[in-house]
């Protein structure tokens, strides 16, 4: 099997453009370009892209820039050579991944910018929220689901006042609630505050306190483990004792936390290198202007196309990574490439580093988005009719999980604890028992826990925060694989693994994409281990393995039909946590 086709089982490298299902591009219109890499073109030899090369990526030069060039070749200085010889490996990267992208699509372009694998769209609704998919012949279908929750929790209250049901404030899963709410408040504020840590970090970076390559990426790496091992202990039943629904909630939420600040960190750590090298590259070639001695024009190319990267790569993350329609990006022209950094900044350019702001990032932890950029979509005004029907569908579909717990759930874990005492060889003629009873329940609570996230929580905070890229899902229920059902059913992480996980072990590791995707798996199926040792108190692996299973599925998937594929995806959908819980509660 080739790197490819395992790159493809994990991450597909375009996808947040071109993976959108032949459904939702009937439902929704998406813009089809993307700056990233388009690998079915190939339209061009090798040896035609690199002959042109040099002319393609270098800008027109003014004449003060010429000027460089006719000074010929003796020049030696003890610091300026050094950092020359060490930029000239840089540039070299540069012009291989060039080379690279040269090979695979008929684009031209003069730079290629690391973070150019996420383009956040200006879309003010979801799938299921958007004008398109009501005006199809298919809304019918989640209406009949808001039909079916409002009869679900009418018939409930009806037996409650008037059957034999017993009050909600006996009910276990409301006596958790109760129980642990204030607890829980209080240490998810003092999670939020200790979040902080990699803004002051980036702002001690700005006032020259300390160096990102210096201790900067040392200290944000300990703080991001510490944060990690501290708010998973500390919710723990050893230390506060708190039942597992708020301690699920709390491992979960500093995850969301984690992910954010790594991604802060390290994309302004990356802006901060080619910013510092542009800075650097100026002063020297300001330096050598004024130099009467020879020196070499081999010299004075590399730190031309060094500035001339930081240049394009610094406005490029300021304007060309969101489709705004308020917010056009700006394109170099031929005086622009010769003003300095300074007056980059100046004229609003080039935004970093001035992005670091309390205000920025106090914006950044109230957007519904595991990934950092300079210049996120906006929406102009908040809609509080639409707020208003997401805090209703968010209390309805909270307390229909409540009624399905306490109904259904609770009473399998009564007949689960009669259970623990006998030995594996008896259990293991439970398991099937089990698993008829949870089913169902856990297929239920697993869809309500789709629409309670995805669709009403996420895109009730973005309408608060006025995030414009609603872009929280693709159409996973038309899945034909499980691989493919994990892209979809939750593009928020999905995007922080593609960049932060998979895209940064190869770009700034060297791994190839079969070892990038495996890496990616390996993570990720750890952290769901990890949630379910919190959860049922075990180490056991069996979500681990579950998960590695999924390659040999996902290649044997292609084999399928398309309907036969989506079947199989639904009944591992409707089975498969069953199978792996059932499994932590009996052995």
């Amino acid at each position: 099997m080739s790197d490819d086709q395992v790159g493809g089982i994990v991450i597909e490298i375009d996808d947040d453009v071109k993976s959108t299902s032949s459904f939702q591009e009937d439902m929704v219109k998406v813009d089809s370009s993307n700056s990233s890499v388009n690998d079915s073109n190939t339209d061009l030899s090798y040896e035609n892209y690199e002959s042109d090369l040099h002319s393609r990526r270098k800008p027109h030069k003014s004449s003060s820039e010429e000027s460089f060039l006719e000074i010929s070749q003796d020049f030696d200085d003890q610091v300026l050579i050094p950092k020359i010889i060490k930029l000239k490996s840089k540039v070299n990267k540069r012009e291989d991944r060039l080379r690279n992208h040269y090979l695979h699509t008929s684009q031209d372009v003069k730079f290629l910018s690391k973070f150019n694998d996420i383009r956040f769209k200006s879309n003010i609704s979801s799938i299921l929220d958007s004008d398109s998919f009501y005006k199809s012949e298919y809304f019918g279908v989640y209406t009949i689901f808001w039909v079916i929750i409002g009869l679900y929790i009418s018939c409930t209250l009806v037996d409650l006042y008037f059957g034999e049901l017993k009050p909600l404030s006996e009910w276990v899963v409301i006596g958790m609630f109760k129980k642990d709410l204030l607890s829980v408040g209080i240490v998810d504020f003092c999670m939020y505050i200790s979040s902080y840590f990699p803004f002051f970090l980036q702002l001690a970076c700005k006032n020259e306190i300390i160096t990102w390559n210096g201790s900067g990426w040392i200290i944000s790496s300990l703080y991001e483990l510490l944060f990690l091992v501290f708010w998973t202990i500390l919710p723990s039943e050893t230390l506060m004792n708190l039942s597992w629904l708020p301690r699920i909630f709390l491992i979960l939420h500093s995850l969301v936390f984690i992910m954010k600040m790594h991604s802060y960190s390290h994309y302004n750590s990356y802006l901060w290198e080619v910013y510092q090298e542009g800075l650097s590259s100026e002063e020297s070639l300001n330096s050598l202007s004024k130099l009467g001695d020879e020196f070499s024009k081999e010299h004075v190319e590399i730190l031309e196309q060094s500035l001339w990267f930081a240049k394009h790569e610094l406005e490029f993350q300021t304007n060309g990574t969101t489709d705004n329609k308020d917010h056009h990006h700006h394109v170099f022209n031929s005086a622009d490439v010769n003003k300095s950094i300074r007056v980059l900044q100046e004229e609003g350019i080039i935004s970093f580093p001035g992005n670091l702001n309390f205000k920025d990032y106090f914006n950044y932890t109230m957007f519904p988005t595991l990934v950092y950029t300079l210049n996120f979509p906006r929406t102009s005004q908040i809609r509080w009719s639409y707020v208003f029907k997401k805090v209703c569908g968010t209390f309805a579909l909270i307390f229909s999980m409540i009624i399905v717990s306490e109904q259904n759930f609770y009473p399998i874990m009564q007949e689960v604890a009669q259970y623990e005492k006998l030995s594996v060889k008896e259990r293991l003629p439970k398991y099937l028992l089990v698993l008829s009873h949870i089913i169902l329940p856990l297929g239920k609570q697993y869809l309500l826990t789709f629409i309670l996230i995805w669709n009403e929580i996420l895109n009730g905070i973005a309408e608060l925060s006025r995030y414009g890229d609603r872009h929280f899902y693709d159409a996973w229920w038309s899945s034909v694989n499980y691989m493919d059902f994990s892209r979809k059913w939750n593009t928020v992480v999905h995007r922080f693994l593609r960049r932060h996980v998979y895209n940064s072990s190869i770009t700034s590791f060297g791994f190839t994409k079969m070892q990038g995707a495996i890496l990616t798996l390996l993570l990720s199926a750890t952290i769901h281990e990890l949630v379910m040792y919190i959860l049922f108190g075990k180490l056991r692996g069996y979500l681990f393995l579950t998960m590695l299973v999924q390659i040999p599925m996902t290649i044997t998937a292609k084999y399928n039909s398309r309907v036969r594929g989506n079947i199989i995806f639904w009944l591992t959908y409707s089975c498969g946590p069953s199978l792996v819980s059932t499994l932590y509660l009996l052995f």
